[in-house]
């Protein structure tokens, strides 16, 4: 239960800079380097959590909108793009917005690409097994975290 209470609290700091960070640059962060880079960490927590991670286990990406075959007067040559995102500042990598995350996590044995392995997915942290056996997981983003 100690293990799972570590791997839970990583995650929680993570989550908590990586929504920091999407607050401030409205995209998530292309990699670690961002995050040590761009969001102030006065007591080191992010900095502890970020060497225990294994950088490989992060993929940032985006949804892609395409309009249909039709053609429209009043979207030629208009870009759809979620309106949360309709802000887009130029501090983001070449006007590229992560939109969505995947992040994986090593399990008890500290290894990554085990079958004990967590991943979490729209801030919903789940165990490996779990995604194989259909179960949903744990939404985390929203609030304290719940065992």
């Amino acid at each position: 239960m100690a293990k799972e209470a570590g791997i839970r609290a990583d995650f929680h700091t993570f989550e908590a800079a990586t929504l920091e960070y999407r607050a401030r640059y409205h995209t998530y962060p292309a990699d670690f380097k961002d995050l040590r880079d761009r969001i102030p960490d006065p007591y080191g927590a992010l900095a502890q959590v970020l060497d225990r991670l294994d950088p490989n286990g992060y993929r940032p990406y985006g949804d892609v909108a395409a309009i249909g075959t039709e053609k429209s007067r009043t979207l030629r040559g208009a870009a759809i793009r979620p309106a949360s995102f309709a802000t887009v500042t130029d501090e983001t990598a070449g006007g590229l917005t992560f939109t969505k995350y995947d992040l994986r996590l090593p399990g008890e044995d500290n290894i990554l690409g085990t079958p004990d392995d967590w991943i979490v997915q729209d801030g919903i942290l789940k165990r490996l097994s779990d995604v194989a056996n259909g179960s949903v997981g744990r939404s985390v983003s929203a609030g304290a975290l719940q065992p």
